[in-house]
């Protein structure tokens, strides 16, 4: 019975302390204005990838559906300090969708392993990463068409991207360097 207690402590800890990393991580934000985009590079994206892969099991996915849905009540967490229902349902709603999606994913492959292999942690950033702009592009396709959202929801994000995916790497890298020389 003590044991169940801790365990549950520590999933709560696990929670709150993932809610309020990419939520903090989602106030380190960038405006930038390549393309006349209107959608900032935020840290948010690297602390959900972070997050995601950050376990085997569902906790990671559910932290970030705790996140999302405490900012779909109105607690400003998302970048800027944004908040709201509306945000679902605006230009960044397929981030915010893709987050979610690519947490699963990224649980998922870390069932398999990929957390032991340094090109395969590379690879589940990679993709992770992918999978958010994907669902992005396809929300912002619908306000602003194909070719405009490629501009302004892509193409500026993909240097922001590519540090992002060494970063979510490197916690990871470490602690198998760190687990192989201890």
């Amino acid at each position: 019975m003590e044991f169940n207690n801790i365990l549950k402590k520590n999933q709560i800890v696990f929670y709150l302390f993932s809610v309020l990393f990419i939520a903090i991580s989602a106030q380190i934000s960038i405006d930038i204005h390549i393309f006349d985009t209107e959608i900032p590079i935020t840290g948010q994206s690297l602390a959900v990838l972070i997050v995601g892969f950050s376990t085997s099991k569902n906790k990671g996915w559910i932290a970030i559906l705790i996140y999302l849905i405490i900012g779909f009540l109105g607690i400003p967490v998302f970048a800027d300090g944004s908040a709201g229902v509306e945000k679902l349902f605006g230009y960044t709603g397929g981030y915010l969708i893709g987050f979610l999606v690519a947490a699963r994913f990224m649980v998922h492959i870390r069932k398999l392993g990929w957390h032991k292999h340094s090109y395969k942690i590379f690879m589940a950033m990679f993709l992770g990463t992918l999978i958010i702009l994907l669902l992005g592009y396809l929300q912002l396709s619908y306000f602003l068409g194909f070719e405009q959202a490629l501009l302004k929801g892509i193409l500026p994000f993909l240097p922001g991207a590519l540090v992002k995916i060494i970063l979510g790497m490197l916690p990871f890298v470490a602690m198998n360097w760190w687990g192989k020389n201890s």
